[in-house]
């Protein structure tokens, strides 16, 4: 079990943090632990630490530009799933860019050729 994980060579022993730990190097980490740890043990253990990209909608549809919100918004009047994507979104409370609603929506524009596949990245890139 993982206790702590350090960048840099930490100044007190790992039986700080438990009576049973010992300290690993793993990838160039430090790493406080009862049980030896993989590389896949702390890989996972600070991918969950890392918060996701959340937005509000106001802030997703910010990181358009003026010119696109309009032309996304005249497509949407001659589409019923690009308007329904619409509605879901600015009705939404929260958009993250690995949620499908929000990957499929953003393969849709550039189907659509509202956008291009550049400008999705760029978009979803947090």
């Amino acid at each position: 079990m993982i206790k702590a994980v350090y960048e840099q060579d930490p100044n007190f022993p790992a039986t700080d943090n438990h009576p049973d730990a010992v300290r690993y190097v793993i990838n160039g980490l430090y790493v406080d632990a009862i049980g030896e740890p993989t590389a896949a043990d702390v890989s996972a253990l600070l991918a969950s630490a890392i918060p996701p990209v959340v937005w509000t909608p106001l802030e997703f549809l910010e990181r358009f530009t003026k010119d696109e919100r309009i032309t996304i918004r005249t497509a949407a009047s001659q589409s019923a799933d690009l308007a329904d994507w619409l509605d879901l979104l600015r009705t939404s409370s929260q958009v993250l860019p690995t949620d499908p609603r929000t990957v499929d929506g953003m393969a849709a524009l550039v189907t659509a050729g509202l956008i291009t596949e550049a400008r999705k990245v760029e978009i979803l890139g947090g």
